[in-house]
């Protein structure tokens, strides 16, 4: 009986552990892969339409990314996350893995005093990640 108890409550954590989302930081324009796994994200582009730093918003303001997700031999699949925009969701699934966009760093406050052009390089999205 205590066998099985120990049995039941291993197999118990290994499914909790497989089931934690993990946060997945994914620089612009560079690849990075899935937690134990052979698939590539790359974030390949961004609209940041969020409220400039010197300004009272309502609300954040929309938020767009375009990552490619591929398995080696594979097309790469192209997904589309945001916070508001019409075609992209917050959460899509690749495979066994839920994707959810986290949120986009830096903020605002970091990119407007730049004086340049902000470009994709100067953003890292951060995904929210979960095998299922």
């Amino acid at each position: 009986m205590r066998m099985v108890c120990v049995f039941s409550a291993a197999i118990f954590a290994a499914t909790m552990a497989l089931a934690e989302t993990s946060e997945l930081l994914v620089p612009g324009g560079s690849a990075v892969y899935l937690p134990e796994s052979e698939t590539m994200v790359l974030f390949s582009a961004v609209q940041d339409q969020r409220c400039p730093s010197d300004a009272d918003c309502v609300w954040e303001g929309m938020i767009r990314v375009e990552l490619a997700l591929a398995v080696p031999g594979d097309t790469p699949e192209m997904l589309v996350l945001c916070n508001a925009c019409e075609d992209g969701t917050r959460a899509a699934k690749f495979g066994r893995y839920a994707i959810t966009l986290i949120r986009l760093e830096p903020g605002r406050e970091v990119l407007d005093p730049l004086g340049r052009l902000v470009t994709l390089q100067d953003y890292t999205v951060v995904l929210g990640v979960e095998w299922q």
